[in-house]
């Protein structure tokens, strides 16, 4: 199992990278990538390869294409070419078995704010057809590992930006998937949040997360 980070620098102009990496099959592949609307090109071309219990990152200016490239690779925009594999799914031609094996924590919250925030997890966990049992003891160990036992017995729609995104964080875990996407997970956090946002990402690489 490989665990080198790595980190891949987007510019407007190009956003290729080929990491120098063994000869194990790779978790991810992606091949000429390209994203365009309209006139614009959002993503140019992109070339990656990301190996199972690597931690990624992408680097670059606004409107560089990272959000956009994670949507992709999500399934929630299609390519305008190119192509990409996830766990040797084609995202175009397997969505669905790529959505099973995935967790995502998108740039913006995604919550429902009448609800509190275990509610939510709990939600979360059914749509992923988690057993009772099961769901119960992955949202309170995730709560836990937050430190957000009382934050997640309030409603959704009184939290701060950065109690947002570590409820975002926390669906995406749910479901205990093998890669995690994850958009600036610690904006709008404290410096307390950010801290224990950090120690949950570590964790998933010393348990053969891909991120």
């Amino acid at each position: 199992m490989q665990t080198k980070e790595q980190v891949i620098e987007f510019s407007k102009t190009q956003t290729g990278f080929k990491p120098q990496m063994p000869t194990a099959q790779p978790e991810i592949i992606v091949k000429g990538l390209v994203k365009k609307f309209g006139d614009v090109q959002a993503v140019n071309g992109l070339n990656l390869e990301i190996y199972k219990g690597e931690m990624s990152g992408f680097l670059g200016p606004n409107g560089a294409g990272k959000t956009t490239t994670l949507s992709m690779l999500c399934g929630l925009l299609a390519p305008t070419s190119g192509s990409a594999q996830i766990a040797g799914f084609d995202i175009r031609q397997k969505p669905q078995k790529v959505k099973k094996l995935i967790g995502v924590c998108p740039q913006e919250a995604a919550v429902f704010k009448f609800l509190t925030g275990l509610e939510n997890l709990e939600l979360f966990g059914n749509l992923h057809n988690m057993d009772k049992q099961t769901l119960k003891e992955r949202a309170a160990a995730l709560v836990e590992q937050a430190d957000f036992a009382e934050a997640a017995k309030r409603k959704t729609k009184g939290y701060s930006g950065g109690m947002m995104r570590q409820l975002n964080l926390m669906i995406a875990l749910m479901s205990d998937p093998e890669i995690v996407f994850l958009d600036e997970p610690t904006v709008g956090m404290n410096a307390r949040a950010r801290r224990r946002t950090w120690q949950q990402i570590a964790a998933l690489k010393d348990q053969g997360k891909t991120c």
